[in-house]
């Protein structure tokens, strides 16, 4: 058996736990949702800023619709 945390174990998430992420994720997805959210600034690998591109806005508001699943 693998331990809590060791890469390839089953995360065992608590009914907090679970409370927690979910109200962070739909906080997320609201947030994109709602707001010009390609406008906003995100970090360049070199260090600068550039506005996030309709991909990237896309791609974010993917991952929040997937950590708001089941909750």
């Amino acid at each position: 058996a693998k331990a809590p945390g060791e890469p390839g174990a089953a995360p065992v998430e608590t009914a907090g736990a679970k409370a927690k992420r979910c109200t962070q994720a739909k906080e997320r997805l609201s947030f994109l949702e709602e707001r010009t959210a390609y406008r906003l600034m995100v970090e360049q690998p070199d260090g600068s800023s550039a506005r996030m591109t309709e991909e990237e806005f896309q791609q974010r508001l993917g991952k929040a619709q997937e950590a708001s699943k089941g909750c």
